[in-house]
């Protein structure tokens, strides 16, 4: 209700890419992360560029990344 749930959701996709990039260090074998995200960031404009950079910042686990995205986009016209 007000407002922060996309703000919420860039700071976690960051810190469980940042906190995966530290555990990729320590182990041997791939770790996946998945992050579920609201669907704010494609109903407003250039929501979907930011969380592209949020991942472009990591590459060395990006591919490691699996977002949940609600059906709730789908549905929006």
């Amino acid at each position: 209700d007000c407002g922060l749930l996309a703000e919420l959701d860039r700071f976690i996709l960051e810190e469980s890419l940042s906190q995966l990039e530290v555990w990729q260090k320590e182990v041997d074998y791939p770790l996946r992360v998945n992050v579920n995200l609201c669907s704010e960031h494609f109903l407003l404009e250039g929501g979907v560029a930011e969380l592209a950079q949020i991942v472009a910042r990591h590459p060395t686990v990006s591919s490691m990344l699996r977002m949940d995205i609600s059906e709730e986009v789908l549905r929006h016209e």
